[in-house]
């Protein structure tokens, strides 16, 4: 036997059992912006849907969580449904997990059919189209972002809560950009000289305002959370 076609049969078994999955995943909107979908992984058996959720400070005394056995995925184009196989470290109702403290986290997932993803490019999950655990749009393909590209335009409640995250990065970013011109301008302090800029402001200066800006726009975006109606699903 050609050893090539050996090696390509040996290799077949790997490709066929080969897991993909797509993590952080974006969407339209959302009825329960407090959870977090963190990875979309899908074999020949399942879909496998994996949450994260802090209880909002908001809930002094903890609160519960659970999940409904009607819930689903549906393919935005078709209308296909994908129904509910298993839950893992979340109760199905009447039950429920009951949380001790606010801000207290909790990591689950959500078993449904499989999904063929060479077909389906996004799906939307759905609860109890009142209210719940509702994700629209959700995309199965894996975005790739650049950040030397991100912007700083705040987010609307409808188009997600993606901006924060890149808003912390250049904030990050500036910050240690100005720690680096600060310790640079000390040093020319010594010598008698000064970092300059065409405007005649110092690059210490404007990153400092740089980092300053970020922190205010992190702050917006955070008043803007605390507004929102904070919603504990079903």
């Amino acid at each position: 036997m050609d050893k090539r076609f050996l090696i390509l049969l040996l290799l077949l078994p790997l490709y066929i059992n080969a897991q993909h999955f797509v993590t952080n995943p974006s969407f339209s909107h959302t009825t329960a912006p407090d959870v977090e979908i963190k990875k979309i992984e899908f074999t020949s058996a399942h879909t496998i849907v994996s949450f994260s959720f802090i209880i909002p400070k908001e809930y002094i005394y903890g609160g519960w969580v659970a999940t409904k056995e009607s819930i689903f995925l549906r393919d935005v184009n078709n209308n296909d449904r994908f129904f509910l196989k298993k839950v893992r470290n979340i109760p199905l109702l009447p039950e429920k997990h009951y949380f001790t403290r606010p801000n207290e986290q909790l990591d689950f997932e959500i078993y449904f059919d499989p999904i063929d993803i060479s077909k389906t490019t996004k799906i939307d999950l759905i609860e109890d189209p009142k209210g719940g655990l509702n994700f629209y749009n959700v995309s199965l393909k894996e975005e790739k972002i650049n950040a030397s590209e991100v912007n700083l335009a705040v987010n609307t409640e409808e188009e997600g809560n993606y901006t924060e995250q890149k808003l912390r990065l250049q904030e990050k970013e500036s910050l240690a950009l100005y720690q680096a011109l600060k310790a640079k301008d000390q040093k020319c302090q010594k010598e008698k000289t000064t970092l300059k800029v065409n405007n005649g402001k110092s690059k210490e200066d404007e990153s400092l305002k740089l980092y300053n800006a970020l922190k205010e726009k992190e702050s917006l975006l955070e008043k803007k959370k605390l507004r929102r109606k904070k919603t504990i699903f079903l």
